[in-house]
């Protein structure tokens, strides 16, 4: 038998050695461009539907001369673990030993399987000999590789290639064929070697191209799920290929390309819908990240209050559309509707991956394996499927030291575990010993960026990040000038992130079945590592209640304590708007979570709110019945002492600024009636120094243009003050000055 190439990748076999094959590749593209020429379109299409049709069932007729093999040349049973009878050629001569093999190392079905934390792989599909009358003929295989080029050059040829695709699966229809045996499925060598052709071209083309093995890949698909002959089976067995090729379309699209992240993510939960099927139609029409926070509060005093594309007049038209669009299929082709263990190694793997649109890719998908409302809380069917691979979420996530991590890499690993402590916390408890050190690192880190913790000077605490999201080199984080951050005050501003940020985008939903995915946008790596870290700590806070507040302080749940609290207030006077969103909600879940049976009742007894501390720190005198009343588990020094750091820079009015203003007004809606009235005499004293303009010009303290803005701000914090009709009258006085 002459030397022929064979595709190692899992193309189909070709056979250089048959000259016929170049020249009738040629003509196969060539009535391809013909269907696009009007004059010769009816022609051109009945010869390519008609030699479809004549390939197909060559293919079935000569089965008995077909061989499914490996790189190596050596024959395989695709549908099952390696046979007995691997070793031998078409002339039933060995040609390799398999003495040393096990055969029951693997399932007997086409599953990838995990053994010693490795995936093994599985056997190739899609490379064949053919022998006996086929021998040094034309490849019947030899269309396939045609259609797949058709598919990758899109427009009308892409179409007609869709058309041929789904001509095959209507003869594999009408093709008799004995059931029982999986070889004796209908075209099962036709359509394997249209998926393996289909998926290594993905693999290996350009992101232009990919858009059409996209459609190809998805038709293919529900045309052989609807095909009573094949069936789901087929499709399953081909599971772990899709997955794969899914997370890698999602992992290597470009970042500066929005439109290859929303064809490549569409592709992934196409395919993850075709095997694992889809629930009941959701409750809401718009489907946000499972690790978003309430709308409520995520939105900012100047966001969106309407759901994307609500005022879309076209939004009907942008929903994704294919040729076989329809409410069907929603079934799961996968035993079980849910992830083998290969696949669920495999996505767990990656959920720590630097890449934020794979990570969302995957909470998302394992979110809907598990039959739970997206913003849900713990997910019991979810805690099922991961609580096998505990180890190796613990191996992904604290193999190594955070603070030698990349900042990248510290992300991913921040957000995956904000994910699991929020919907799986059984599978990690607090008690759990990496856990708790890697919370302390984090905080430790956190705080050292901030200037709320001095620690080891000389130690080295890695990439830190500030409450701005800013990132810092180690010796100016710890440098101060005259008692104030250096690193607030001398570095330069710059977020160590790409220029190419990707905004928030919308994937519309194909049937009724499936809601508007909302993909969020992509941050700064320092801001994003942020508001992960205070997602995570909000996710131990109300997931772990008992645990946080009732641990001792000797105990390391107890030590974290009081610098998470203070981690929340103090990403209330924070850049990001995303921060102080995330920290006003996770405050709020704090004092709601913190409150005891009885219902506090407000004093409204200014001798109940003594003034001592406001001297020093305006408005954090707090009421010693309400910290018994209602925040017993809270101590009222912590609250001052987390409070204090807030309100320093309001003793100074030159050192007013949008964000101090924005976090006092989120502090006085969750605390208003712990503040007596020295704040809203510190706030008039503040008004007064507007009153002379050209003063405040020549200092030179605000931006041009600001001057009138900060003062309407704290204007604004009036009506938040427990007793604010008292300011009303030297309010108006002054502003009217």
């Amino acid at each position: 038998v002459q030397k022929e190439e064979m595709a190692v990748s899992g193309k189909t076999f070709r056979a250089t050695s048959v000259p016929q094959n170049s020249s009738f590749k040629q003509i196969i593209k060539g009535l391809f461009y013909a269907s696009q020429i009007p004059c010769l379109r009816d022609e051109a299409r009945n010869l390519l539907m008609g030699l479809s049709v004549h390939m197909f069932l060559v293919t079935e007729t000569h089965k008995d001369f077909i061989l499914a093999i490996d790189g190596g040349g050596k024959r395989v049973n695709v549908f099952n673990e390696m046979s007995k009878n691997d070793g031998e050629d078409q002339d039933g001569k060995g040609t390799d030993s398999t003495d040393d093999m096990d055969v029951n190392a693997c399932p007997r079905t086409r599953q990838a399987c995990v053994i010693n934390g490795k995936i093994q792989p599985l056997p190739p599909f899609g490379v064949f000999r053919l022998t006996g009358p086929l021998e040094n003929k034309v490849s019947p295989f030899l269309l396939n590789e045609v259609i797949v080029d058709m598919l990758c050059e899109g427009r009308g040829v892409g179409d007609m290639a869709l058309e041929l695709i789904e001509q095959m699966v209507r003869v594999a229809q009408r093709t008799e064929a004995s059931k029982g045996a999986a070889n004796d499925v209908p075209g099962v060598f036709s359509f394997q070697s249209l998926i393996a052709s289909l998926l290594s071209t993905l693999l290996t083309a350009i992101w232009p191209c990919r858009t059409g093995i996209y459609r190809g890949i998805t038709e293919l698909l529900r045309l052989l799920v609807k095909n009573a002959d094949i069936g789901p089976d087929f499709v399953a067995l081909f599971e772990f290929d899709l997955v794969h090729a899914g997370l890698f379309s999602v992992k290597d699209c470009p970042r500066e390309c929005p439109i290859a992240a929303r064809e490549a993510l569409g592709f992934f939960f196409d395919v993850w819908t075709i095997l694992y099927g889809q629930s009941d139609p959701p409750s809401v029409s718009v489907v946000r990240d499972c690790l978003s926070i309430e709308s409520n509060d995520v939105l900012d005093s100047c966001g969106r209050n309407e759901e994307p594309g609500s005022n879309d007049e076209d939004a009907s038209t942008e929903k994704r559309t294919s040729p076989s669009e329809s409410t069907e299929g929603t079934k799961p082709v996968v035993a079980g509707g849910s992830p083998s263990p290969a696949v669920l190694h495999l996505l767990l793997t990656e959920l720590c991956s630097s890449n934020q649109l794979l990570r969302f890719a995957i909470r998302h998908c394992l979110q809907r394996s598990s039959a739970q409302p997206i913003l849900s809380s713990s997910s019991p069917v979810l805690t099922s499927l991961l609580q096998p691979h505990v180890t190796i979420l613990k191996r992904c996530l604290f193999s190594r030291s955070l603070r030698i991590l990349p900042l990248p890499d510290q992300v991913g690993i921040v957000e995956t575990l904000a994910f699991l402590i929020s919907f799986t916390p059984d599978v990690l408890p607090l008690s759990d010993q990496h856990l708790l050190s890697f919370l302390g690192e984090l905080l430790k880190m956190l705080s050292i960026a901030d200037g709320a913790m001095n620690g080891d000077r000389t130690a080295d605490v890695g990439v830190a990040v500030n409450k701005n999201g800013y990132v810092y080199k180690r010796d100016l984080v710890h440098a101060t000038v005259d008692g104030e951050d250096a690193s607030l005050t001398r570095s330069a501003k710059t977020h160590t992130s790409s220029v190419f940020l990707r905004e928030e985008m919308v994937l519309r939903g194909r049937n009724d079945n499936v809601g508007d995915i909302v993909v969020p946008s992509e941050l700064p790596l320092g801001v994003q590592l942020r508001v992960t870290s205070l997602a995570l700590f909000r996710a131990v806070v109300k997931n772990h209640t008992s645990a946080f507040f009732e641990a001792d302080k000797s105990t390391p749940i107890g030590n974290i304590r009081p610098h998470v609290i203070s981690l929340f207030f103090r990403s209330l006077v924070s850049t990001p708007h995303q921060a102080v969103s995330l920290a006003h909600a996770a405050l709020r879940d704090v004092l709601s979570l913190s409150v005891s049976s009885t219902k506090p009742t407000v004093q409204d007894d200014e001798g109940d709110n003594p003034g001592g501390d406001a001297a020093n720190t305006p408005g954090s005198s707090l009421s010693p019945s309400q910290a018994n009343s209602s925040l017993h588990r809270l101590p009222k020094d912590l609250l001052q002492t987390c409070i204090r750091p807030v309100l320093l820079d309001l003793r100074d009015y030159t050192k007013l600024s949008f964000e101090l203003l924005r976090g006092i007004s989120r502090l006085l809606s969750l605390l208003s009636s712990w503040f007596n009235q020295t704040l809203g005499e510190k706030l008039l004293d503040h008004l007064q120094k507007f009153l002379e303009p050209e003063k405040i010009l020549r200092m030179n303290i605000y931006k041009q243009g600001e001057e009138p803005l900060l003062a309407a701000g704290v204007m604004d914090l009036f009506e938040l003050l427990p007793r604010s009709t008292d300011f009303v009258e030297p309010l108006v006085k002054t502003t009217i000055r």
